[in-house]
């Protein structure tokens, strides 16, 4: 698909805004840098301020310090993983962030969303759909609903 076919793609998902994700804050978490880095700059792209961390405990730390619009988190950590991250936010934090879930092991995304993320993306990640994953976390404005 060339570059003009898909940039139609992109505003349909992101309703017709050049930066869907302008003025949000998204936590990316993923121990693996390289995937880490190329997801924070794919939102960034898109107008997000992106704060990234390489692990779930340094995640919760600074969720613990700023406000979130949405977190986007590999499951599949060594130590503390996504799952153990979402059981902290919404039992004991009662942060009520948007959670997309990413894995490249992952068999069922039914489970992971049974467990209580928002939304689930399998890697290798294509970014058009992690864009339209973090702009749907945010509510609709008045002028355009």
């Amino acid at each position: 698909m060339s570059e003009s076919e898909k940039s139609p793609r992109v505003d349909v998902y992101h309703r017709g805004l050049t930066e869907p994700l302008r003025g949000m804050v998204v936590i990316v978490i993923d121990d693996d840098n390289d995937s880490r880095e190329m997801m924070a700059a794919v939102l960034e792209l898109y107008g997000a301020h992106v704060v990234t961390a390489p692990g779930a405990k340094v995640a919760l730390h600074l969720l613990r310090q700023q406000r979130a619009d949405a977190i986007v988190t590999d499951l599949m950590m060594p130590g503390e993983d996504g799952y153990w991250l979402l059981h902290q936010l919404r039992h004991f934090e009662s942060l009520a962030v948007p959670i997309i879930a990413v894995s490249g092991v992952v068999t069922s995304a039914t489970d992971v969303l049974h467990a209580g993320f928002d939304a689930f993306l399998r890697k290798p990640i294509d970014p058009d759909d992690v864009v339209r994953l973090v702009a749907e976390t945010r509510p609709i404005p008045r002028e355009l609903a």
